[in-house]
């Protein structure tokens, strides 16, 4: 990420936390919005995400997810979801 040109949708900081989501969450949200569907370079200009709305994404992200799974453990038992 350092060797590439900057990200048009949020900052680096913003990438940094938001790559840090479980379940590999983030990292595919950085691979469809940032690599595959890249912003036109006439809303480039316009502001980008800072860091922290992507922490606070990623808490909130992570908790989601956290609460999700543990519903769907309760429903399904632990022997399809362990933990």
């Amino acid at each position: 990420m350092i060797l590439w040109p900057a990200p048009r949708r949020g900052n680096r900081w913003f990438w940094f936390w938001v790559i840090g989501t479980p379940l590999g969450l983030g990292v595919l949200a950085y691979a469809v919005l940032a690599l595959l569907r890249p912003e036109s370079p006439a809303r480039a200009a316009e502001r980008r995400w800072r860091g922290w709305v992507g922490l606070i994404g990623m808490l909130l992200v992570g908790v989601a997810v956290t609460v999700g799974l543990e519903l769907l453990r309760d429903a399904v038992g632990p022997l399809w979801i362990p933990g």
